[in-house]
């Protein structure tokens, strides 16, 4: 299959989240396989930065980075207008035997929702929580033009989880093509899972410490003030607790850290900074739990799984369910009106027997192993990819 990937960022520009990293796995899988993978991306990297090559192929994957208009827009208001991306399609879309397109809302989205459907080029749609409006306005005009037609016209809508298939429907799509294609991880990228007091030792947190971890950006998408908010009430119950809080600023920093002060939390909760690569693991591996308190809906969390695959339980938001967690007992899923719920469970988690505990650990990699694992994902990403060139 000659394929077509498009994504607002791409790797190596993995401060953009999950989506990315995610894409590009599936990429180099398909690319093993023997398909033809090409990107069209933007040239983000970061706050700072843009991706300084405009080609490049990193594991046999043909990545496309077209100049943003504006990189301060790209990544302070998403804002992506890639220059040299509507010549790109109009020359080059009909190469391609199938496309993957993800996210939502963007410049690129436009285009390509007028042309695909346009020249009924096969292609599938994975939102990766990025469907649910954020706001009104321009959107109610913007949706019903490119939004909609972009979901009606996919071969197949691949969701993460059973709320986002619903939104899916909601918004245009058709329910007979909509199926479930969890995110994968790549156990092989982790290895062995560092030692659990590496990254204790590294930011001085005590090794008896029931140790809560927080990864991603520091976003008001992401709650951390919430979290802090019943981080303060869970510690009341056990005074062990201590919450490692790991990302960049993405706008809420300064937010999050007055409200440290604001409660008195500043020897129980640790700010080191965004980790990535093999970093990110040490951090996972040093929790006893990894915790997610998103104000918005954003479906499965990629960090989520990471801790998983890492051997560490989840206790994650419906806004970031987590397929299986608990029929596996690999974690809890919490409600996000009753947080009385997420108080009483990290409390009940640290008061179960070092046993219990220890088997629940087990349960963890084994559902990684069998629902998440990246190549039992993309054996599914790759039917679906074929079923849409074959399907009129």
């Amino acid at each position: 299959m000659r394929i077509l990937q498009f994504n607002l960022a791409y790797a190596p520009a993995w401060s953009h989240g999950g989506p990315p990293r995610v894409l590009f796995d599936y990429a180099k899988t398909l690319v093993a396989r023997g398909h033809q993978v090409t990107v069209f991306t933007s040239d983000t990297f970061d706050v700072n930065t843009r991706i300084p090559n405009r080609t490049d192929n990193l594991d046999g994957v043909q990545i496309h980075y077209f100049p943003n208009l504006s990189n301060y827009l790209a990544w302070h208001r998403r804002r992506y207008i890639p220059i040299g991306f509507f010549s790109a399609i109009r020359n080059r879309l009909r190469e391609f035997d199938v496309v993957h397109v993800s996210e939502t809302r963007s410049y690129g989205h436009a285009i390509l929702s007028r042309y695909l459907n346009a020249w009924n080029v096969p292609y599938v749609y994975s939102g990766f929580g990025s469907l649910p409006r954020r706001s009104e306005g321009i959107k109610t005009i913007y949706d019903p033009l490119f939004v909609t037609p972009l979901l009606k016209g996919a071969r197949s809508l691949l969701a993460q989880t059973e709320h986002e298939a619903q939104e899916y429907v909601k918004y245009g799509g058709s329910q007979g093509r909509v199926s479930i294609l969890p995110l994968a991880v790549d156990p092989a990228q982790i290895g062995e899972a560092p030692p659990r007091d590496v990254f204790r030792k590294r930011f001085g947190i005590p090794d008896d410490a029931h140790l809560l971890l927080f990864l991603g950006r520091l976003h008001a998408s992401k709650g951390v003030v919430t979290l802090l908010e019943l981080f303060d009430a869970a510690r009341k119950q056990d005074p062990l607790l201590h919450l490692a809080i790991v990302g960049r600023d993405d706008g809420n920093a300064e937010e999050i850290v007055q409200t440290i002060k604001d409660r008195e939390l500043q020897e129980s909760v640790t700010l080191t900074g965004p980790l990535y690569d093999q970093d990110r693991f040490m951090a996972y591996s040093g929790a006893d739990l990894f915790v997610s308190t998103p104000a918005i809906w954003e479906e499965t969390s990629l960090a989520s799984l990471e801790a998983l695959a890492c051997g560490t339980l989840v206790l994650a938001s419906r806004r970031a369910d987590i397929p299986w967690l608990e029929a596996y007992q690999a974690g809890r899923i919490w409600e996000p009106d009753d947080h009385q719920s997420f108080v009483d469970w990290v409390s009940e988690f640290f008061t179960e027997p070092p046993e219990h505990r220890a088997s629940m650990k087990l349960n963890t990699k084994r559902l990684i192993d069998e629902k998440f694992i990246l190549t039992r994902v993309v054996d599914d990403l790759e039917n679906k990819l074929l079923s849409a060139i074959h399907s009129g």
